[in-house]
């Protein structure tokens, strides 16, 4: 329902803009490379930037970004589009991904099925998982299936037709050798000669056909499986492409007419034929241009819409209307459009550390970096290994603190258990009690050859313990490497815990037998040798 959609667009803002963190990479960049003990630490590091990779296959149809949720949700994606930052995800998943640098560490951790390992800017590979397979939505999303079938699925759907799960397969050289057309966001426009200005001609007819004898020409070279051994692998998106391919495109772009018209005339747009035009309005100025805006939207969106607009700060208001007046803010924004890039301010830093205890030496050193700068220069990280680990430890803690309860309720029995045993011994030797007294026994030596008995049994039971310990160890070791796919010590048992181990159980079977030693030694010698 509409009531629904409205729900799901306010909730996904308020999560976005409470998670929203801004680093300056540009000092933290400076600080990687002029600093070197991350570098030190890490198998790569990879400087990710923007850029817009419009991708075509052969026939014309946009890959990437992928229109496959606008093919799946209909008017709906218009709705969601018109006021919410979501836009860029519903463009789709992250299909194509940049490969790292570190071609050795690439290798290690994919098998290569079919092709060659790419080597050039414009070579990409496909990965596929460890059953050679890839998803419907990569399917759709490459070409490779006919996404107007999605609009049929959807219809089907909604009517609570019975959807039946399609499996296709390829050959490996119906993949290798694929082509694909990329088309830089400068190639989206057209020079007027008669308003002196750039025209977007991306939607015009024909426009695929005009740009792609002047396109970059990408190649699938190679096909790459997830080596069994992998714990972990970097190509987080189903293509592959290397990272020569971004610098092609930033040279392509700056060289290009529009974008050295831009930059060489930093107060005039290009886009507009005018100079820049700077919106200097109130709070209540720019809320009453926006609302005019709201009013052309549907009336189910409108309320959505104005509580998004009064979440947003004075600056991104402006950009909003700017957008709306069909100007753009400022010089920078031109160039963002056109794809520009700036090699010392990257969007996004990975780091790869080399094992768990380099990954917290990276932390410490971000801690340490975060502490001799300023506010507004710290840096707010994501530590996904972290975070792994720490669900992880959750899981194992509550794991432990069952089985440790399961071991105190069985502690309890078996203690009680040993102490009605030995109990039934003094019953059973009473006689001997009274014998043992009469030869001149103390009540303390009586105590302390059940007290004796008991430690036996309790050194008796801790070793048989160990040693039944150390038999399973084998085995699930065993178990453990093969799941896991690499050798791994997962189960041991310190010396030092297994002689705590049997000193604990004695120590709980002497506490077991106090009371029926006691008892034994209070016995009367006399009406023991009566017993029989």
């Amino acid at each position: 329902s509409n009531d629904a959609l409205i729900q799901m667009v306010e909730t996904s803002q308020k999560m976005m803009s409470s998670a929203v963190v801004k680093n300056d990479l540009q000092e933290f960049k400076n600080f990687i490379e002029n600093d070197g003990r991350i570098k030190e630490n890490s198998n790569a590091v990879q400087y990710v930037y923007n850029i817009n990779m419009n991708i075509y296959d052969q026939s014309g149809y946009q890959v990437n970004p992928s229109n496959v949720f606008q093919k799946i949700m209909g008017d709906h994606y218009e709705t969601f589009k018109q006021f919410t930052s979501m836009a860029s995800m519903l463009g789709g998943f992250n299909v194509w991904s940049e490969m790292l640098d570190n071609e050795e560490l690439i290798q290690s951790q994919y098998d290569l099925l079919d092709g060659k390992w790419p080597t050039t800017y414009n070579e990409i590979v496909i990965v596929v998982d460890k059953n050679n397979q890839i998803s419907d939505y990569v399917l759709y999303s490459l070409g490779l299936k006919d996404p107007s079938e999605l609009e049929n699925l959807l219809d089907r759907y909604m009517k609570g037709e019975e959807i039946k799960s399609e499996q296709v397969s390829f050959k490996y050289e119906d993949i290798l050798n694929l082509k694909y057309n990329l088309v830089l966001p400068y190639q989206k426009y057209d020079f007027d000669n008669d308003l002196v200005k750039w025209n977007d001609i991306s939607k015009e007819e024909g426009f695929f056909e005009k740009v792609v004898k002047d396109s970059l020409e990408l190649e699938i070279v190679g096909i790459l499986r997830p080596k069994d051994s992998a714990s972990a692998t970097s190509i987080n998106g189903s293509v592959g492409y290397l990272s020569s391919l971004v610098y092609e495109c930033s040279n392509r772009t700056n060289s290009s007419p529009i974008m050295m018209y831009q930059m060489a005339n930093p107060k005039y747009n290009v886009f507009s034929g005018n100079d820049f035009v700077t919106i200097d309005l109130s709070r209540e100025e720019l809320n009453n241009y926006l609302e005019k805006y709201i009013l052309t939207l549907p009336v189910e969106t409108q309320d959505a819409a104005r509580a998004y607009l009064q979440s947003l700060s004075d600056d991104e208001l402006k950009n909003q209307l700017s957008t709306y007046l069909g100007i753009d803010a400022s010089y920078e924004g031109n160039l963002r459009k056109l794809g520009y890039i700036n090699y010392a301010s990257p969007s996004k830093i990975n780091i790869y550390p080399k094992d768990f205890a380099s990954k917290d030496t990276i932390s410490s050193i971000i801690e340490e970096y975060n502490g001799n700068v300023e506010a507004k220069y710290r840096i707010t990280y994501s530590d996904y290994i972290g975070l792994f680990l720490s669900s992880i430890t959750i899981i194992i803690d509550v794991i432990t603190y069952v089985l440790i309860a399961f071991v105190a309720i069985s502690l309890v029995v078996s203690s009680i258990m040993i102490g009605v045993i030995t109990y039934i011994s003094v019953l059973e030797r009473t006689k001997e009690i009274g014998i043992l007294r009469s030869i001149g026994a103390r009540k303390r030596d009586i105590s302390r050859v059940f007290t004796a008995e008991t430690v036996v049994v309790g050194f008796a039971a801790g070793a048989i313990g160990i040693l039944i310990t150390l038999l399973l160890i084998i085995p699930i070791n065993l178990i453990i490497n093969w799941l896991a796919g690499f050798p791994i010590n997962a189960a041991n048992l310190p010396v030092l815990g297994a002689i705590l181990l049997i000193v604990i159980s004695v120590i709980l079977t002497v506490i077991a037998g106090l009371f029926p030693s006691k008892l034994a030694a209070k016995k009367d010698p006399v009406e023991a040798l009566r017993t029989e």
